[in-house]
C-alpha cells in the first residue's frame, strides 16, 4: 500500500547512482546494475558483492538481466556484449563466442532455465559456453519472452512470433502501423470469439518496432506494450486493450498476488489489480434484470433462475434462455443447484425438482416423496446428500441408499430460503419472512434464533468461510459471522 525508500548498507567505494536493470534470483539476492558498469548484489540488506563488467565505459547503460538454470546472473549493456557472473567472478562474451553485432541484445530464460538471446535479428541460445543462432530475422532488433509452453515469444518490428527450438516459427500478430492496428493470425493460438480477426489500435510511429515490452502472466495471458499505442493482452478469448496513464510501456512485471505493475515513460509507474466482481446485466447480455438463484456446473457453465420464472445458462460467454424448445418441461422455476457429480438441480414452482444432465432434462422419482411441489430452496451437501426446501419443511435425501427423512419446521414458521454446510456437517437454514435460524445436526433439527442471535433477523443467505466462520446476510441489517459460538454484526457508519 505504500512505497519505502531502500538504502543498502553502502559498498567500500563509491558507485554511480543510476540503477539500470534489477534482478532478484532464486536465492532471494538482489542484483543491481548501474551505469558505468557496477554491479552490486544485495542480500539480507546488505551489499556483499561489488563487480565492475569488463569491456564498458562511463556511459555504458546495462538494459537487461536474467538468472539461468546454474544460477549464473547475465547482463547485456548498451553496447551489445554481454557478460555473465558466476561464483562472483566476471566473464564478457562478444562476437567471438557467437553473438552477432554490436546493437542491444536483449535476453531470457525458458521454463527450463535455457538462456535466450534476441540481436541483429538473430535469436539463440547459449550452449557449450557460445551463443548459438537458431533462426535470424533479418537485420531487426526483436523483443524476446518466455512462454509457458516451451520456447519464447519474439517481437520483431512489425510481427510477433512464437518460437521452440526444433519447431516451425508461428506467426502469431501482424502489426500494420499505416493502418494503425495489429491483427492477430490464424494459426490456433489465440481463439478470436465472434470475429475471424481482431485488431488492436496503435498510434502510427516510426519504422522502429512499436511493441517496447513482452510478457506472459501466470493465467497464460500475453501482455504486449507498445512505444507509443499503449497496452493489450492476448488470451484465449482475445485482445483486450487495457487503458493506462501513458501509451509508451517501458515494462511489464506480475506479483504473486497477480497484480501487474506497468512502468511508463510520463504517466509514472501503474498497478493493474485483477478485477474481482464483474457486473452481469441487461447491457452485457443478462436475459433478465433480476436473478434469484445461481449456480455454476462442473462444465462451468452459469445456470441462473430469473424472479420471473425463467431459466438460462451462459456457456462460452453466451446466454440462453431454456425453454420448451429445449426439452424444458417444468414451467417456472425458482431456484437451481449445482451436484458433485456434474449435474444441475432446478427447483420449480409447482413441478418439484428437475435434474440436468448430459444434455437433457427429467425430473426427480424424489417428488413422489414430497409433501409439496412448490420448491424454496436447494443444496447438495459434501457428501452427496440432497435438501430440498418445500413450504412447510425440509427433506434429505440421501445419497448412499436414496433414503428421505422429512424435517417439520417451527410451528408457524415461513419457508426456508437459504441453507449451507458448516465444516462439522452441521446443515444451517435462513427462513424467508419471520427471520428464523435453523440447524440440523444429524436427524435433530434445532431452532437457533434465540441462541445465536437472540431474536429474528431476516436472513437472505449464508456462506461458510475457510476458518470455521459462519456468515449471515441479513436483509438492511448488514452482516454477521458466527465464529468459535460468538455471533459479531456488521454496519456501515
Amino acid at each position: 500500500m505504500r512505497f519505502q525508500e531502500f538504502a543498502p548498507a553502502t559498498p567500500p567505494e563509491p558507485t554511480a547512482a543510476q540503477i539500470r536493470a534489477l534482478l532478484s534470483d532464486r536465492r532471494g539476492r538482489l542484483w543491481l546494475a548501474k551505469d558505468g558498469g557496477t554491479v552490486l548484489c544485495v542480500e539480507a540488506g546488505k551489499v556483499t558483492q561489488v563487480l565492475t563488467l569488463v569491456e564498458t565505459s562511463g556511459g555504458t547503460s546495462a538494459r537487461a538481466m536474467a538468472e539461468d538454470a546454474q544460477g549464473s546472473v547475465w547482463i547485456s549493456v548498451s553496447t551489445g556484449s554481454v557478460s555473465r557472473i558466476q561464483e562472483g567472478k566476471v566473464q564478457a562474451f562478444g562476437t567471438a563466442e557467437g553473438l552477432p553485432g554490436q546493437d542491444m541484445c536483449w535476453l531470457t530464460t525458458d521454463v527450463q532455465g535455457q538462456l535466450w538471446f534476441a540481436q541483429a535479428g538473430r535469436v539463440g541460445v547459449f550452449r557449450n559456453g557460445r551463443f548459438v543462432t537458431l533462426l535470424t530475422l533479418g537485420q531487426q532488433s526483436a523483443r524476446i519472452a518466455p512462454a509457458h509452453q516451451g520456447g519464447v515469444w519474439l517481437c520483431s518490428r512489425l510481427r510477433l512470433f512464437r518460437y521452440q527450438e526444433g519447431g516451425e516459427l508461428e506467426v502469431v500478430a501482424e502489426l500494420k502501423l499505416e493502418a494503425g492496428v495489429v491483427e492477430i493470425a490464424d494459426k490456433g493460438l489465440f481463439a478470436v470469439r465472434h470475429e475471424p480477426t481482431t485488431e488492436l489500435k496503435l498510434e502510427p510511429s516510426s519504422t522502429e518496432a512499436p511493441v517496447t515490452a513482452l510478457y506472459e502472466d501466470k493465467a497464460h495471458g500475453l501482455w504486449i506494450g507498445t512505444s507509443s499505442g499503449g497496452l493489450f493482452r492476448l488470451d484465449s478469448q482475445g485482445v483486450q486493450r487495457v487503458q493506462t496513464s501513458h501509451p509508451n510501456i517501458l515494462n511489464i512485471l506480475e506479483d504473486s498476488e497477480g497484480n501487474l505493475w506497468v512502468g511508463t515513460r510520463g504517466g509514472g509507474l501503474n498497478r493493474l489489480s485483477p478485477r474481482a466482481v464483474q457486473l452481469l446485466d441487461r447491457a452485457s447480455g443478462l436475459p433478465f434484470a433480476v436473478v434469484q438463484s445461481a449456480c455454476g456446473d462442473a462444465a462451468g457453465t452459469l445456470w441462473i433462475a430469473g424472479q420471473n420464472g425463467t431459466l438460462a445458462c451462459q456457456s462460452n460467454g453466451i446466454w440462453s434462455l431454456i425453454s420448451t424448445n429445449s426439452g424444458w418441461s417444468g414451467g417456472a422455476v425458482v431456484c437451481v443447484a449445482a451436484e458433485t457429480g456434474g449435474g444441475v438441480l432446478i427447483g420449480t414452482r409447482d413441478k418439484g425438482v428437475f435434474r440436468h444432465q448430459n444434455g437433457a432434462f427429467a425430473p426427480l422419482a424424489l417428488n413422489s416423496q414430497l409433501t409439496d411441489l412448490a420448491i424454496r430452496s436447494l443444496y447438495t451437501s459434501t457428501n452427496g446428500d440432497l435438501w430440498v426446501a418445500v413450504n412447510s419443511g425440509v427433506a434429505r435425501l440421501r445419497s448412499r441408499d436414496s433414503s428421505v427423512r422429512h424435517f417439520p419446521l417451527p410451528a408457524g414458521a415461513s419457508a426456508v430460503r437459504t441453507m449451507i454446510e458448516d465444516a462439522r456437517g452441521d446443515l444451517w437454514m435462513g427462513t424467508t419472512s419471520d427471520g428464523l435460524l435453523l440447524r440440523v445436526h444429524g436427524d435433530e433439527l434445532i431452532n437457533e434464533t434465540t441462541n445465536i442471535m437472540q431474536g429474528p433477523k431476516h436472513i437472505r443467505c449464508l456462506q461458510v468461510t475457510g476458518d470455521g466462520s459462519l456468515w449471515f446476510a441479513y436483509a438492511g441489517q448488514g452482516l454477521g459471522r458466527l465464529k468459535n459460538g460468538r455471533l459479531f454484526q456488521f454496519r456501515t457508519g
